[in-house]
């Protein structure tokens, strides 16, 4: 039987922990949703592209952003339409449309990174050597693009507040503030290269796709409402609860992920090259059995 290993992020142990370890991640370069004036729901995306902004719309896509979160489409597509021709000029097969993330993205971090893999908001960033790894062994499913470096900390794992530690409602703390309070390193060229990781396979969008009933389209917007067959979606947890998958959700991928576990699904000589080579310690590993299709 064939098998899979599953790399997904490790309980850290509550929210400031995992920001202590992780940081926060963002898409400064995107595009927002919109209300559709035809049918009335929200128009977005929500898709991380596999293309980098290009730097001559990105200071008025941030302030665009910025300055009117919830413009009407009517307005919005003004802006789109101009974004998208200086895009298709660096990527001719590029297309915006509303609640696209563009890259880079920008990641602040309160503690000194050590690791080689962090999580963050459905985005997977390693380091330089991990990505040399991938490329050298040719292992395919995955795009890197540049990680731009905002602030770098050097707070200890021993000043980290823990949420046992304070009166939730008294205390108005958030685990973001242990960014503001982490001394702040100030010269980064030490600190290494990174790069996020996308994979190229959507699993969500996917099974949708082909799994999913369609209940209403919107013939101005694109909008097409999912519902998922409740007997489906047991399936799906029964494969995570016992750590399988069917072979028909494998794709033709080294590294990919799946609508049913979390992380990267990965061939095991993927995994075994990257232990070899790289710092796997923010990271939980499990052994996916791929079973005949039911």
């Amino acid at each position: 039987m064939a098998t899979l290993t599953q790399l997904h992020e490790t309980h850290m142990g509550g929210d400031f922990r995992d920001f202590f370890i992780n940081g926060s991640a963002t898409y400064d370069y995107g595009i927002p949703g919109t209300n559709c004036s035809k049918c009335g729901e929200i128009w977005a995306y929500r898709q991380i592209t596999t293309f980098e902004c290009p730097d001559e719309i990105r200071e008025e896509m941030a302030d665009v952003v910025d300055a009117k979160p919830n413009m009407p489409w009517e307005e919005l597509s003004v802006f789109i339409s101009k974004w998208e021709r200086k895009v298709i000029e660096y990527y001719p097969n590029a297309r915006l449309l509303p609640g696209f993330n563009l890259q880079p993205i920008k990641w602040d971090i309160p503690s000194y990174p050590e690791s080689d893999v962090y999580f963050q908001m459905g985005s997977v960033i390693v380091r330089d050597n991990a990505k040399q790894v991938i490329e050298k062994n040719r292992f395919t499913g995955l795009c890197f693009f540049p990680v731009l470096l905002g602030q770098v900390g050097e707070l200890k794992e021993s000043e980290i507040i823990l949420e046992d530690e304070f009166d939730m409602e008294e205390d108005v703390i958030e685990p973001c503030d242990l960014l503001a309070a982490a001394p702040k390193l100030d010269d980064l060229n030490d600190v290494g290269i990174f790069f996020n990781a996308i994979t190229e396979f959507d699993a969500y969008r996917d099974i949708k796709e082909k799994e999913s009933r369609v209940t209403k389209v919107c013939d101005f917007c694109g909008c097409v409402d999912y519902d998922l067959p409740q007997e489906r979606q047991e399936e799906y947890e029964h494969y995570n609860l016992n750590k399988f998958i069917p072979e028909k959700y494998v794709p033709d991928y080294d590294i990919f992920d799946s609508h049913i576990h979390r992380g990267w699904l990965m061939r095991p000589e993927v995994y075994e090259a990257l232990k070899t080579e790289c710092d796997l310690r923010n990271c939980e590993v499990h052994e996916i059995k791929v079973v005949n299709n039911p």
